[in-house]
């Protein structure tokens, strides 16, 4: 699972804290493999506090990774990437298809549904709403029709004693 923040093991390095987090599974992914998957080879010395935003998030999912688990979930994986960023980010997670990896991904951005997705769902109030088809080939197509349908706008109740519409 990989949550929208975490919290690594700040003084370790980069392959000390995959390391420690292989201990806890019986058929570990290599540490190297895992960090070759998500890009951080280079930063395997490096201590998890020197990470920057990007990094911790690949290292967020190289920790996801080490334990070679059959179902990842993630919570909006690229969350305050910059686009570049976000492409790579895209492209470890289409790669964990070729690992034969079912993927579970919450997003915000329809694109990066569109990219990565076999199949789109879109979740109001806990209901499933709409669902269709994503494209699901790592081939973003931008001209290609949506194939979802979103339910007409829901009321907005009338703002209670706070004024934030809750009561």
């Amino acid at each position: 699972m990989v949550l929208q923040e975490s919290a690594p093991e700040a003084l370790l390095t980069v392959r000390e804290c995959l390391a420690m987090y292989a201990g806890y599974y019986p058929r570990p992914l290599p540490v190297a493999r895992a960090l070759e998957l998500v890009g951080l080879t280079d930063k395997a010395d490096d201590r998890c506090d020197r990470l920057s935003g990007g990094q911790l998030r690949r290292l967020d999912m190289a920790l996801a990774l080490i334990g070679d688990p059959e179902l990842i979930f993630l919570d909006e994986p690229t969350t305050g990437f910059d686009p570049t960023a976000r492409r790579a980010a895209w492209d470890v997670i289409a790669g964990l298809r070729e690992l034969g990896k079912t993927v579970f991904l919450t997003t915000h951005y329809m694109e990066e549904a569109e990219y990565l997705a076999d199949r789109i769902m879109i979740i109001a109030a806990g209901r499933i709403v709409a669902s269709g088809a994503g494209d699901g080939t790592g081939q973003h197509h931008s001209t290609r029709p949506a194939h979802v349908r979103a339910p007409a706008p829901a009321a907005v109740p009338p703002a209670g004693p706070g004024g934030n519409g809750r009561s």
